[in-house]
């Protein structure tokens, strides 16, 4: 089975505040000018059911970024696997996120490659009360190395409830799903610089509906 995807997110806080140096404890000393930033991330995912327990996954990423005058570009390509345990409720999982990369390049007369960080992250998914319940763990390892606690509750095939939180952030969310169409909200107070974010998305596709509606079956021969 393929299942193809595009994702674009769009990423605009407005204005920030320039920073041209550090004080010397080493923080940010505030210029007192504000500059226009924003983000666009597009992604074309790839997942195939390799066996009856093995997924695999692929999506590559073209970002681009602008500060006040200055654009700069990426491309990278996240690797993913998901193994169905004998248990058959519980998956383990990994993503190896921009394991192959393009750096950040920037138009302006310093080029210099920024590399985008390159982590593993790891997550074991365990569904219970007929596939309505999920909860997830999840840890990224090489980066900031926390651990995550989620869970997703459908009780009926058409609204869902989400929660989780890692090192004292809390994420809250809702899914409506309609026939093939699916909207998503998502709140998060994160702890670091970002702040508050709110995030909304739209899906297209039976993927969800096709796996609560059509159990598989497995022939031992």
């Amino acid at each position: 089975t393929d299942t193809f995807g595009l994702n674009v997110l769009h990423d605009d806080p407005g204005e920030i505040t320039r920073v041209d140096s550090l004080d010397a404890n080493g923080y940010p000393v505030d210029s007192g000018e504000n500059v226009p930033a924003g983000s666009t991330l597009f992604t074309v995912g790839y997942g195939r059911k390799w066996s009856p327990d093995i997924y695999l996954g692929l999506s590559i990423k073209h970002f681009t970024q602008y500060l006040d005058f200055a654009h700069g570009t990426s491309t990278a390509a996240d690797l993913g696997l998901i193994y169905t345990t004998p248990i058959r409720s519980i998956s383990v999982g990994a993503v190896g996120v921009n394991a192959i990369q393009r750096g950040l390049v920037w138009d302006t007369s310093d080029t210099t490659v920024t590399s985008l960080p390159s982590y593993l992250k790891l997550g074991v998914a365990w569904e219970v009360l007929n596939k309505q319940l999920t909860l997830a763990l999840d840890d990224e390892i090489g980066r900031f190395n926390r651990l995550g606690l989620g869970a997703e509750y459908w009780p009926t095939k058409y609204f869902a409830f989400r929660a989780g939180g890692y090192q004292g952030a809390i994420s809250l969310g809702l899914g409506l799903r309609v026939g093939f169409f699916e909207v998503d909200y998502a709140y998060t107070n994160d702890i670091g610089p970002v702040g508050t974010t709110q995030y909304i998305s739209m899906t297209f596709g039976d993927a969800r509906e096709s796996e609560l509606e059509q159990p598989e079956i497995y022939i031992l021969e």
